[in-house]
């Protein structure tokens, strides 16, 4: 993996730092896109459980996000972090053309994911795995609001504003709330533009259910604080491939890969990889 620089060059203009997390002998790569306000060092024991299955891991953190530079949750652009997906797919194919590429996306980084997944470029991709993706908010934002925001964003588009996100209603983990809580690059912001070009997004990929091919896992939570698992239920329902599986995680929280019972998610994760992606000598170690 020493090909690919310690810096991605976001199709934003923005510096994006690269987290790669290669797998000795590796037998598939797999890119991985997180959620809003936080970044990929959260995502260390998601790597760690896929590079024992001999995957190789790599992603960065979004513009405006983490280590990357750029305003502190704003995107710029949401279709161009799309881009940004192909563009390092394209390099990861280009290392290792003979083994499959996965695509594996939490929350705002679900919602990339499954936009990456509808688009007429998904073919670069063997398989999606979507987390409690973000194809609709859990609470919905009153009229008022959204009028308000839309007004003002013609005037101060980058003008941020606190999410309202709860870390206790993340996960049911004491100790990784806490972390969250101590962690100076998780942040709670949403810039107004930002908002908009979330809403977008999702309305274009919900449109698009008919057009996701791919093989697709999907891991919801079944008490979600921050998304819509309904909305996400019924997309699944949608979409057309003839491969695709739902995990409904009954009273876990928004971030099942770090809930109390998250080793569940991730044996549900590395049985769906291994039988569909990997060889079958690799196996699916319990973790």
């Amino acid at each position: 993996m020493a090909e690919l620089d310690s810096i991605w060059r976001s199709a934003t203009g923005e510096q994006c730092a690269v987290y790669q997390w290669p797998a000795e002998q590796a037998a598939a790569h797999l890119i991985l896109v997180h959620g809003h306000a936080e970044h990929l060092g959260r995502y260390t024991e998601v790597a760690q459980v896929l590079t024992g299955q001999r995957i190789s891991v790599i992603g960065f953190d979004l513009p405006g996000h983490g280590r990357s530079s750029g305003r502190r949750g704003d995107y710029v652009s949401m279709e161009k972090i799309v881009t940004d997906i192909f563009d390092l797919g394209g390099r990861l194919r280009g290392l290792r053309p003979e083994i499959p590429l996965l695509l594996l996306g939490h929350s705002m980084g679900g919602l990339l994911a499954l936009a990456a997944a509808v688009d007429v470029r998904s073919k670069l991709f063997d398989g999606v795995v979507v987390s409690s993706p973000n194809l609709h908010v859990g609470q919905p934002v009153s009229k008022v609001k959204e009028i308000a925001a839309r007004i003002l964003a013609r005037v101060t588009p980058r003008l941020t504003l606190p999410t309202g996100t709860h870390t206790c209603e993340l996960t049911h983990d004491q100790q990784i709330c806490a972390r969250t809580v101590a962690d100076p690059l998780f942040h709670r912001r949403l810039s107004l533009r930002s908002f908009l070009e979330m809403e977008r997004l999702q309305q274009r990929v919900r449109a698009q259910a008919d057009q996701l091919t791919l093989p697709s896992l999907f891991l919801v939570a079944g008490d979600d604080r921050i998304c819509n698992g309904r909305t996400t239920k019924d997309f699944f329902e949608q979409i057309a491939s003839r491969d695709k599986t739902l995990r409904w995680y009954d009273g876990m929280f928004h971030e099942v890969f770090n809930e109390s019972d998250r080793r569940i998610v991730f044996n549900d994760l590395c049985r769906w990889v291994t039988k569909r992606i990997v060889s079958e000598e690799i196996g699916c170690r319990r973790v």
